[in-house]
């Protein structure tokens, strides 16, 4: 559905208008940092499945894996979580190390013990997701801007730090 510009200022005036008698309420002063510190120190990670942080630490209070398998996939789940969080430097070298586990554990694990390729598929993927995240924030953010973003990339846009 689309609207005029006119009805679209009209519908804008209308709701301002419904909830204004003219007189500016006060203004209570907030420290939203303090504000946004306390919620986050009360939050559920189980319940808030965008609580990354609080997630990773939870996850990492739990007692440790029994078994080599079980151990990878545990590291798994955390990866991706501190990806989620944004800490994509971490994230990126814990899925590297797991690249690494995982090797060896296919290598010394008997046929029917092994991990499935799509393990190995979604560490790559993750690890993926690291690296292309971390070359938003230094080529597209920080470096050329939106141009560097664009597909095709032009030549004002190639990106300028291979790290990421």
């Amino acid at each position: 559905m689309r609207f005029s510009l006119a009805a679209s200022t009209a519908l804008a005036l209308t709701v301002i208008a419904s909830g204004c008698d003219g007189t500016p309420s006060p203004e209570v002063p907030v420290d939203m940092a303090a504000r946004l510190e306390g919620l986050a120190a009360n939050v559920d990670p189980v319940r808030n499945r965008f609580a990354n942080s609080a997630m990773v630490h939870a996850m990492l209070a739990l007692p440790a894996r029994e078994t080599e398998r079980e151990a990878l996939l545990f590291g798994l789940a955390v990866a991706e979580q501190v990806l989620y969080s944004g800490r994509l430097d971490q994230a990126a070298e814990m899925l590297s190390t797991l690249l690494i586990e995982l090797e060896r554990y296919q290598r010394d694990a008997p046929p029917e013990a092994r991990a499935p390729h799509s393990f190995l598929a979604s560490i790559l993927d993750f690890l993926a997701i690291a690296h292309l995240r971390s070359g938003e924030l230094a080529n597209c953010i920080a470096g050329a801007g939106p141009v560097a973003c664009t597909v095709p990339v032009p030549t004002a846009g190639v990106h300028v730090d291979p790290s990421g």
